[in-house]
């Protein structure tokens, strides 16, 4: 379990019109049959709802969110997230394994994971790397960098998308 916790929630609103701002900066991906979906996964529940409330007010607006990381392949596997936001330090099943299972998987190997974590350990860095990161940010998160983060991730896998159904296209 992580030591380090989001400020209490009410420090939060403070810096939401930053992260509208940063939105607005970095308009988000999505297609004709529904907004991004966003993956939260965190065994703090404060956590989720700090990251959940930033985005939301940069006008994100489908979540599913997690606070029990062994539910995250099947939860992956039901409603098909745009994008994962993941802590690594959990019991029982560390954000390490479940970036694991996820790159093995040929469906969900292209999932942008950008890792939340409090942890500034290098090796701890390189492995989630290794294993198919996309980004870090360490907590606490500033709102601004998490909205264009998630953005660009966003933006990046929308593009990704793009090519495999004009290659699909092409070739079927």
């Amino acid at each position: 379990m992580e030591s380090t916790i989001y400020p209490e929630a009410s420090l939060v609103r403070s810096d939401l019109a930053g992260a509208v701002s940063a939105r607005q900066a970095c308009a988000e991906p999505s297609t004709p049959a529904r907004p991004a979906r966003i993956m939260i996964v965190d065994d703090i529940t404060l956590n989720v709802k700090v990251a959940k409330a930033h985005l939301s007010a940069a006008g994100y607006s489908d979540f599913v969110s997690l606070t029990d990381p062994s539910q995250a392949i099947p939860t992956i596997e039901r409603d098909h997230p745009d994008i994962l936001l993941l802590d690594l330090m959990m019991p029982e099943v560390s954000g390490l394994d479940i970036l694991e299972q996820i790159s093995s998987t040929a469906t969900y190997g292209k999932l942008p994971v950008l890792v939340l974590t409090g942890s500034d350990s290098r090796e701890l860095r390189q492995q989630a790397l290794k294993l198919g990161a996309f980004d870090f940010l360490t907590k606490p998160v500033d709102p601004e960098e998490l909205v264009v983060r998630v953005g660009n991730a966003l933006k990046l896998k929308n593009h990704q998308d793009e090519l495999e159904r004009e290659v699909q296209k092409r070739t079927a």
